[in-house]
């Protein structure tokens, strides 16, 4: 996993950064060289003070007119790039920095700021340092990166939604600060989907697991056998069913690979069956490229806003739509259904998926209104 993170870091969120956020010069000059392992780089968004608060980050890109260079600065301790993937070995970092022109800020924005040479050695004004141990993905050398008035050309600003010309002057496609911040974001959507793969991946391989465990050995401890007495059946029957809802119980509440450890009991403790290898990769998804209930947020107010949109353009038609979409729903989950799908169908699946979200949607926006 931690090999997948780290490709995951250099093609997906570097790389992702030239290829969404910057012109088409830009990913001729550092996109193509690239993908043909002529280099590698880092993704620098996070800082040691912002984390899920990338609109409130410190580190400065200052522009200086007089040399046509952007100055790249570290001003505080909480300004330092913290927890950053490939910090120990890449050539190359994108870094999201405060734009200041003439002492006022434009917001953050994507800079391409060379770390190291191709031998490997830092370039003036950089420090790097190894953040050590972690529990999981050891094969990441994530570090910190220190930026001292590093100088960088005009043209490395990544200015597919803000550039500067030779004069000074910014210009943007997207007037609106707050805007351009969320086009910006939108942008590195993909990145954050392959993040969710990888997920998606070690789930699959913990409940391969899990579940080859279960039908070897789930029939001897269901055994009548092992509860004596009279109404032995009904006993383990209980049991079962306890132990059935105490499973669900933590995988509901709890990161699947823990659950998978609970459930698997002793045997899952052992590295050797790969369940907490998997547990120990995959605490740190709950917060990196953003945080779960940061995140979380940001979807329940996209629902929300799609909601009141539908009555904003249209209100009568936004009612009888709602109205007709709550009355399907009940019907398709009644006795009155009139077709059936199989669980294993991909297109029963997308529905089943726009369903939970509509039933949350509506719920969602009927605690609010009745609060």
């Amino acid at each position: 996993m931690a090999t997948g993170v780290k490709c995951g870091i250099i093609y997906w969120l570097f790389g992702g950064a030239i290829r969404n956020l910057g012109s088409p010069e830009h990913v001729t000059k550092w996109f193509q060289p690239l993908q043909e392992q002529k280099y590698t780089g880092m993704f620098a968004m996070t800082e040691r003070g912002h984390g899920s608060n990338v609109r409130g980050i410190q580190t400065e890109a200052t522009f200086d007119l007089s040399a046509q260079e952007f100055v790249i600065d570290t001003p505080c301790e909480n300004a330092e790039k913290m927890y950053i993937g490939n910090a120990m070995y890449g050539n190359y970092a994108a870094v999201f920095a405060q734009l200041i022109i003439d002492g006022r800020s434009q917001g953050p924005h994507c800079f391409i700021v060379p770390v190291r040479d191709e031998n490997g050695s830092l370039y003036p004004g950089v420090t790097a340092i190894d953040m050590m141990y972690k529990e999981g993905l050891h094969g990441v050398d994530n570090g910190i990166l220190i930026f001292d008035k590093v100088r960088i050309p005009r043209e490395n600003l990544l200015d597919k939604f803000g550039s500067v010309a030779p004069d000074g002057q910014y210009h943007s496609p997207i007037r609106n600060k707050s805007a351009r911040f969320n086009a910006m974001l939108a942008a590195l959507t993909p990145s954050r989907l392959a993040v969710a793969f990888q997920a998606m991946g070690a789930m699959k391989l913990g409940l391969t697991i899990a579940i080859h465990y279960s039908h070897r050995y789930a029939g001897a401890l269901l055994d009548e056998g092992c509860l004596p007495g009279k109404g032995a059946g009904q006993q383990s029957l209980a049991a079962g069913s306890g132990g059935g809802a105490e499973g669900l119980q933590h995988l509901g509440e709890h990161p699947l690979p823990a659950g998978l450890r609970e459930c698997t009991g002793g045997v899952g403790y052992m590295m050797e069956n790969r369940i907490s290898g998997l547990k120990c990769d995959t605490d740190v998804f709950a917060t990196f490229e953003g945080d779960n209930v940061v995140m979380l947020q940001v979807v329940g107010r996209e629902l929300l806003a799609q909601y009141t949109k539908q009555y904003e353009e249209k209100r009568l038609f936004g009612l009888l739509q709602n109205w007709a979409e709550s009355v399907g729903d009940k019907l398709r989950t009644s006795f009155l259904a009139f077709n059936m799908d199989t669980v294993d169908d991909l297109a029963f699946l997308l529905k089943a998926v726009k369903f939970r979200e509509r039933v949350l949607q509506r719920g969602l926006v009927a605690r609010i209104y009745y609060k």
